[in-house]
């Protein structure tokens, strides 16, 4: 299994790029299908990486404490 050694921060600024590069890619596609929320309707500026109100350092925040409990 792959680690990771070193900070918080440094990992947001290792993983976060990457990350919105995946989820836009495997998105891309059924966002142009759709093209419209799921949940609400909107139309306009749809987001694909994640909810408004939840930006993608504190969702990479989440994951890492969830990982840092389950080997505890």
């Amino acid at each position: 299994m792959a680690s990771f050694i070193g900070t918080n921060k440094e990992l947001r600024r290792y993983i976060g790029p990457r990350l919105r590069n995946l989820v836009q890619q495997i998105t891309k596609n059924h966002k142009a299908d759709i093209a419209v929320c799921e949940y609400c309707g909107n139309s306009e500026n749809l987001e694909s990486a994640h909810v408004r109100g939840r930006d993608r350092n504190e969702i990479i925040d989440l994951m890492r404490a969830d990982t840092l409990q389950t080997e505890s």
